[in-house]
């Protein structure tokens, strides 16, 4: 805290004017009127100085205004003549400075002043005058004008201006000073009476007290006299006293902030304390103005808030693991780690419970000296895990050697060292799917927040338990599912297969190598397998044509071709209300369309023909070709091989083509 804002010892300001011999005023420094303003304001730099002139002379008022806008100044200003005049402007005018004449009419500058002084404006003013003598100028500087300017030396006129516009700010600013202190001792006093934290002055030489409040008084139990009997070391604990004296004696700062120092009450109660103290001068004495804030139970909040916020971090941390992972080993990781470090204990593990084998299970582990499941295999009756199963709440043994159980049979017991042990159950959904258990090498009593919050972790670890189980029985469900339908689908194949004696193995094998085209050219593995089920369909919508026409031996008619092609449109009609199949329709239905866009049902053209199609489109011509026929005898493989690389961009995708060719390169009658 600074000096003027102590409120024990406030300098007086003083509002004297700089000083100035009468020489100084009657002569002033010689200025060469050519010299250019550069310290004067400009247009544009500031707004118009208003000006005030008491002035009979139109000729001289002339010369003054020039002299200024000479100099920079932007003007704007009124003229008097007479003392009545000069009243009435006086009472609205906002002038900010007045240069007046000596000599007037019938009156004088110093009327002027003596009516401005009566006004109580604080308005600069400064008198022009053609002679000037030494006593004159001295009793008008003593009346309250500014400054005074000869008219043989007009060039010096807005060095007056400016010295008397700088005079002023200078006066209001010291007046704001003095105002501003005052307020501020009286500010000062009235919080260190009311404030409600101690506070109190000491001597930095003799330690004594010199002031207190009274909120020192009723905190610390000593009365005010009893106090000024005292010094800073009564209330000090006497451990404490040389790193006080040590403190006071090397500390240069005028203030300063400590926390982490004890005082004492005259009833004999210790509290930590945080001192903010500021050195000031009191009496005449060096001294130190000291607010003492009882932080013991703010101590207390911040370690109970700063343990919740651990703790609900390692939950957040527990569940970002749970939702991020459905490994069922690295979500207990994360468990255990957040339980060795939240409960201080030295080592924890998850143990489940098989309901086939009514056994418990080690699954994972955290901070034990040994490798391997420390307890691998517990019956449900042997020990405090089987009982936090049975009996569904949390076993506390804070001396296993005492308990007599059979904890210290597991292995490597004797290298652990363990001396303490508590078990807690996992509990999910009203199901006990295992334990927690927490291992400690020291005796652990734990408190009824500690076990709470063990309860919670618990419950976190168990439905990361839960979450993973609940995943696996949902995969093995899925996957028999998927099987159900895959043979469903394959169920419909061989009714077809056995409608149309033709096509016998023909869609067997068509989608095992359009499978093979697929992983080669290459599609993303969940896309294969709608491309699988789409090659097992791509002629389910045979089932609706008419044996007539199906089986028929010969050449089919034009009328009997169209009905045929409906075969594309009457699978996708039947297979796209099937959510399940709906991203396989792409070979049943586009399956006949053509590279060139000749094609059916669609006339799609080019890479618009969805890419299964366009794979299961070659590999269908292919077995086709190779496959005999009432009507014609299969193809020789390098006769099937050349008829595909010539239709290439025809009738099939040339990328497509590259890439099966590479695959049947090997293949011969």
């Amino acid at each position: 805290m600074s000096e003027a804002k102590n409120p024990f010892f406030l300098r007086e300001m003083k509002n004297s004017a700089p000083s100035a011999t009468i020489r100084q005023i009657v002569q002033p420094p010689e200025k060469d009127p050519a010299m250019p303003a550069t310290n004067f304001p400009t247009n544009g730099q500031r707004s118009p100085l208003r000006v005030l002139f008491v002035e009979d002379s139109s000729r001289d008022l002339q010369l003054m205004v020039a002299a200024l806008e000479r100099s920079g100044y932007n003007l704007t200003h009124d003229r008097v003549d007479s003392q009545r005049s000069f009243q009435e402007i006086l009472k609205k005018t906002n002038c900010e400075i007045i240069i007046s004449d000596y000599n007037l009419r019938d009156w004088t500058a110093v009327d002027a002043l003596e009516m401005v002084k009566k006004s109580g404006k604080d308005i600069p003013f400064v008198v022009v005058s053609g002679s000037l003598g030494d006593e004159a100028a001295a009793e008008i500087i003593k009346q309250g004008a500014t400054d005074y300017v000869l008219k043989d030396r007009m060039a010096r006129l807005p060095f007056a201006i400016q010295q008397a516009l700088e005079d002023k700010s200078l006066r209001q600013e010291r007046k704001r000073a003095e105002e501003d202190l005052r307020r501020s001792e009286e500010q000062y006093r009235l919080l260190f009476e009311s404030n409600p934290h101690s506070i109190y002055v000491f001597d930095r030489e003799t330690l004594a007290f010199l002031a207190v409040n009274e909120a020192a008084v009723r905190h610390y139990g000593y009365s005010r006299e009893e106090f000024l009997t005292m010094t800073i070391k009564d209330i000090r604990l006497p451990e404490d006293v040389p790193s006080l004296l040590n403190d006071l004696a090397n500390r240069p700062e005028k203030a300063y902030r400590i926390s982490g120092w004890r005082h004492r009450k005259k009833d004999g109660t210790i509290f930590d304390v945080e001192i903010t103290a500021n050195l000031i001068e009191f009496a005449g004495r060096r001294a130190s103005l000291v607010l003492a804030d009882d932080i013991t139970e703010r101590l207390r909040a911040e370690i109970q808030v700063r343990l919740q916020l651990d703790r609900l971090a390692a939950l957040r941390t527990i569940d970002v693991a749970i939702n991020s992972s459905l490994d069922l080993r690295v979500s207990l990781g994360v468990c255990l780690d957040q339980v060795t470090t939240q409960q201080g204990v030295h080592a924890a593990n998850v143990l489940l419970l098989r309901p086939q084998t009514q056994m418990l299970e080690f699954v994972a582990g955290r901070g034990f000296r040994s490798a391997g499941a420390f307890r691998s295999h517990i019956h449900l009756g042997e020990d405090p895990a089987g009982r936090a199963v049975i009996e569904r709440r949390i076993i506390c043994i804070s001396n296993i050697q005492a308990a007599r159980t059979k904890l210290e049979d597991a292995s490597n017991f004797e290298k652990e060292r363990f001396v303490s042990y508590i078990a807690a159950p996992l509990i999910a959904k009203g199901q006990v799917n295992g334990v927690l258990e927490l291992w400690h090498r020291e005796p652990l009593v734990p408190s009824p927040e500690w076990l709470e919050f063990l309860d919670t972790l618990a419950g976190q670890a168990a439905i990361a338990v839960d979450n993973a189980m609940l995943y696996q029985q949902l995969q093995a469900s899925n996957a028999d599912l998927i099987l159900a339908y895959d043979v469903t689908l394959e169920g419909w194949v061989k009714a077809l297969d056995m409608r149309d004696n033709e096509t016998e193995g023909h869609t067997r094998r068509v989608t095992e190598l359009t499978v093979r085209l697929a992983y080669a050219f290459p599609v993303e593995n969940e896309q294969v397998v709608h491309i699988r089920r789409g090659a097992l369909l791509h002629d389910i919508g045979k089932m609706a044509i008419p044996d007539s026409i199906l089986q028929k031996p010969g050449p089919l008619t034009s009328e009997e071709q169209a009905i045929m092609r409906r075969h594309t449109a009457y699978a996708y009609d039947w297979l796209s209300p099937i959510p399940y199949l709906r991203p396989a329709t792409d070979i049943p239905h586009c399956h006949h369309e053509r590279w060139d866009g000749l094609g059916y049902p669609r006339g799609l053209k080019g890479t618009d023909i969805p890419l299964a199609a366009r794979l299961f489109t070659v590999v269908d011509v292919w077995d086709a070709l190779r496959s005999d026929r009432p009507y014609r005898r299969k193809w020789p493989a390098e006769n099937v091989r050349q008829y595909i690389r010539e239709r290439a961009g025809k009738d099939f995708d040339p990328d497509v083509v590259e890439i099966f060719l590479k695959i049947v390169h090997d293949v011969s009658d």
